[in-house]
């Protein structure tokens, strides 16, 4: 009896995490293609740091002018 009760638990777990990983697989995703690592974070960073300083550095080329 105990032995059914163990299989019954076991079988049951087993379904609800094959459940649980299909419904996790078909979640949309909002996350970014890096899956929020911080090195794709800090390449975004970089390149909005050298756009600001590029956009400077037009600017004050053009007053030279």
């Amino acid at each position: 009896m105990i032995q059914d009760i163990i299989v019954l638990i076991i079988v049951f777990s087993a379904a609800a995490y094959a459940v649980w990983s299909i419904v996790h697989a078909l979640r949309k995703k909002t996350t970014s293609i890096c899956g929020d690592n911080c090195g794709c974070s800090a390449k975004t960073d970089i390149k909005k740091v050298l756009l600001k300083n590029n956009k400077k550095s037009m600017h004050k080329n053009l007053e030279l002018r």
